[in-house]
């Protein structure tokens, strides 16, 4: 919220986070207690997640008939063969494929707090300090809690639609910067409407920012139909990603999406990049969606690495978050949808470059590409991916105004 409403300046930023949450100079006039205690969560199992889609499966959860002119061809882009048997089709868990990491071959490798859990707690003002803070500042706490509540999640894969939140009730005296905001405990889709377009007029930045924040290029989708069940909301999740990225850009891909043809762009190119005597021409556009970007059984992966004469100080840190969030919005007792908001940022810092980097440690640059600064369809392919949802696809509609 912070770096939204003060156009991504870092020192308001960290000035009024200390004057909120405390410092090494100063205690938080705020605290914050758990009330509930769940223990560690239940223990990992060995089990698949979700249904298991074909290629066709995938096809009609995107919308398409048997009757249309591209059906054929989307199939196949989906089709995934097992690559010791060419001939044995593979199904795919939506859910499996968001949890990539959390769950490993069909079974949970961490623990996880069960869908309806309860949990509660308390923030606990100390009256005299607090109202010594900038009015501001006290709002854009406001406006974080709303929405952490409405649009965040907590945990592990928190990116990908898991541990989202729902508040059902609040109790006791709330700040009058609290009590301003549309009603915290309301998680009606008209109030998540109104509330958004009341956050996004405090955004001030028009820009994307150097890390992912509320601007007023952020989006933030709805799905359109309603699924009576929260697994059934995020295999849509993950089965739309699943058609989008999925085999991107092979030879046969005839999509063009803003004047640029797909075909030879993005898919074919894990094949070679295993090699690295391979002459690779470029970074995929599916970097976009947040780095790592692994593309091999090996661990090897596409980063980034910094500016000339400062990558000494980055060894270990070549991640980038994804600017795109999932979420499954509970509406009523049987209405769950699927959300997106996108919080559009610089794909890396600023004078970095992307890379593949191979298990071993060491940095490859594709020959054919002296500059290796994330390209525009880098930078705009997850815009790519909702302006398909919402207007090619119909799947989604907007929030925000």
């Amino acid at each position: 919220m912070a770096g939204g409403a003060f156009d991504g300046d870092l020192a308001k930023t960290k000035a009024a986070e200390a004057e909120l949450f405390g410092s090494t100079g100063r205690r938080s006039p705020l605290r914050i207690v758990v009330r509930d205690s769940v223990g560690p969560g239940e223990k990992p199992q060995r089990r698949g997640y979700g249904a298991r889609l074909s290629a066709e499966d995938l096809a009609e959860r995107w919308g398409l008939k048997t009757s249309d002119a591209d059906y054929q061809d989307t199939v196949e882009r989906l089709r995934v063969r097992n690559p010791s048997d060419g001939s044995q089709v593979v199904l795919t868990s939506p859910i499996e494929y968001l949890a990539f990491g959390a769950v490993h071959k069909g079974h949970l490798v961490r623990p996880r707090l069960p869908p309806k859990t309860k949990l509660s707690f308390e923030l606990v003002w100390r009256p005299p300090e607090w109202r010594r803070i900038p009015l501001r500042h006290r709002e854009l706490f406001a406006w974080a809690l709303w929405s952490w509540l409405h649009l965040g999640s907590i945990g592990a894969k928190a990116r990908k639609g898991f541990g989202s939140l729902r508040c059902v009730s609040v109790d006791g005296d709330l700040p009058e910067e609290l009590d301003a905001l549309p009603p915290i405990a309301d998680s009606s889709l008209d109030k998540l409407e109104s509330g958004v377009a009341r956050l996004l007029e405090l955004t001030g930045s028009a820009e994307p920012g150097d890390w992912s924040r509320f601007s007023k290029k952020s989006r933030i989708l709805v799905s359109k139909a309603r699924f009576m069940r929260w697994e059934a909301a995020m295999e849509a999740l993950g089965a739309w990603l699943i058609v989008f990225r999925r085999r991107y850009g092979s030879s046969f891909d005839s999509r063009v999406i803003d004047g640029v043809p797909l075909a030879n762009r993005d898919y074919e190119w894990a094949d070679q990049a295993s090699d690295p005597k391979n002459s690779l021409s470029d970074i995929p556009d599916k970097a976009g969606f947040g780095l790592p970007l692994p593309f091999d059984r090996q661990g090897s992966a596409v980063t980034w690495v910094p500016a000339s004469g400062n990558r000494s100080d980055s060894k270990d840190d070549r991640r980038r978050a994804s600017p795109l969030l999932l979420r499954v919005g509970r509406f009523g007792d049987d209405d769950f949808r699927p959300l997106l908001i996108h919080l559009p940022a610089d794909l890396v810092p600023k004078g970095a470059e992307l890379r593949y980097r191979y298990r071993s440690g060491r940095d490859y640059r594709p020959r054919r590409n002296p500059s290796l600064r994330p390209s525009n369809e880098q930078e705009s392919v997850v815009g790519w991916f909702l302006d398909i949802l919402e207007q090619e696809r119909g799947l989604m509609r907007r929030v925000t105004p």
